[in-house]
């Protein structure tokens, strides 16, 4: 079964079958039909993209991440990887983000509506990890207009492609156990099985919220807590590059791991805050 642009594919089905049902419902308004027989055929396909989808256990990142920094690629497919799994984002989004939509005093990646094709922005909060990941790019593709720019000498004008992170993780010998759309199921495993609030989870991931008024409402809530997350996150990402693993919520076990505090800073769109953990560390 081929896997790669799994995603993209996926995104693009989602998308036709949005236009069909827009043609559907339309003629059911002007009489043509009384009923939609396909207004739940989405449910379908959103099942076996979740069956297909390749990823590895948050347990394994620690291996992950030792064969990323012995991997003989280019030093910006590193960053935009690692940019990728910080940030939950998928790998089209990864790859599109302009200077112009980062803002490094209020440390926010917004995501316009029409890159996300979901009819609203996406604001993403970033941890310290991920802004030094954007000045080190700024060294190389500052004068661009994309972060991730080609380094192909007749593209220099455009982004990287969305498949550069795939043949990268392929060529790291993980090619049938992980895609990089699956980075974004190595963070939601991690979070869930942290028992950070779900709703927030499925925000910073940006999936849409059954709910047309709660989606609404949400645009842009939940802002602070996700930052708090997403940096609780980078943690676990920056431990598993020392071949580390981290707990911060789970419960007592009968064999209880030693306890490390420690006290992280951020910054929200107002002001600098910390705060404090208590997590969980092991080999």
């Amino acid at each position: 079964m081929k896997t790669v642009g799994a995603g993209k594919k996926f995104e693009t089905l989602h998308r036709l079958i949005q236009r069909i049902n827009e043609i559907m419902n339309y003629s059911i308004n002007v009489g043509y039909m009384d009923i939609n027989k396909l207004n739940k055929v989405h449910m379908i396909f959103e099942s076996q993209q979740t069956k297909h989808l390749l990823s590895i256990s948050p347990e394994e990142l620690p291996e992950f991440m030792k064969a990323l920094s012995k991997a003989q690629i280019k030093p910006c497919t590193k960053l935009l990887i690692e940019f990728q799994l910080l940030t939950l984002a998928r790998p089209i989004e990864a790859v599109q983000v302009e200077w112009s939509e980062i803002d490094f005093v209020k440390r926010i990646w917004t995501v316009p509506e029409e890159k996300i094709k979901k009819n609203r922005e996406h604001l993403v909060p970033l941890s310290q990890r991920a802004i030094d990941i954007l000045l080190e790019m700024k060294k190389i593709n500052g004068n661009r207009k994309y972060v991730f720019n080609s380094q192909v000498k007749k593209h220099l004008n455009k982004h990287m492609s969305s498949q550069t992170a795939n043949v990268a993780i392929k060529r790291m010998g993980y090619s049938g156990k992980l895609v990089s759309y699956g980075l974004r199921s190595v963070a939601s495993t991690y979070l869930n099985e942290q028992n950070f609030d779900k709703e927030i989870i499925e925000i910073a991931l940006s999936h849409i919220d059954k709910n047309t008024v709660r989606r609404a409402y949400n645009r842009s809530l939940y802002l602070e807590q996700r930052t708090e997350m997403l940096n609780c996150w980078a943690e676990f990402v920056r431990f598993a590059k020392i071949g580390k693993v981290l707990q911060f919520n789970k419960q007592k076990s009968t064999n209880p791991k030693p306890t490390v505090n420690f006290t992280s800073n951020y910054s929200n769109t107002s002001n600098m805050s910390k705060i404090s953990y208590s997590m969980n560390l092991t080999a």
